[in-house]
């Protein structure tokens, strides 16, 4: 039986960029982050994105390790409001037939975007967790929402307009 609370799935590009603190990002990933948690929401990814998002630019910039840094990403694979998702075969046979699919439209999809996309289809397929969407700042992967049934987008955060 499908929880029939919304949930979100996120590329590691936008732990990245909240790692990184991207000026006019951060501030729109913690808004929807809060805004899915206080609708019992979850926020979903690959556990992939662990691998995926292991240092700040400035981190490699410098060469030198921030405990800070270090500390934000163990709360952000810590916090038991994000669910991390093992890889598995059948998300490896989906994600190796969005690659295939894409050469045949004449598009590039790279491997771990491939994981991403399939993972995302996979837990809305399989899961209890509806996924309303994807989301990232790739704009690439925008194309894809068809092949995987689900609305790709960066995040944002619905603002009601007042009427007067």
């Amino acid at each position: 039986m499908k929880n029939d609370t919304p949930s979100l799935y996120w590329d590691s590009c936008i732990f990245l960029s909240y790692i990184n603190d991207e000026e006019n990002r951060s501030s729109i990933i913690e808004q929807v982050l809060e805004e899915t948690v206080s609708k019992k929401g979850k926020i979903i990814t690959s556990i992939v994105s662990i691998v995926e998002v292991t240092h700040a630019s400035h981190e490699r910039e410098n060469n030198f390790l921030d405990p800070d840094i270090e500390e934000k990403l163990n709360s952000i694979w810590l916090n038991t409001d994000i669910i991390l998702i093992e890889f598995n075969q059948v998300i490896a046979q989906n994600a190796a037939y969005l690659i295939r699919n894409a050469i045949s439209n004449g598009w590039r999809l790279k491997s771990k975007d491939a994981i991403h996309l399939a993972t995302a289809q996979w837990v809305n397929d399989f899961t209890i967790f509806p996924i309303t969407e994807v989301n990232t700042y790739d704009q690439r992967l925008i194309k894809f929402c068809t092949s995987i049934g689900l609305s790709i987008c960066e995040p944002h955060v619905i603002q009601f307009k007042l009427i007067p």
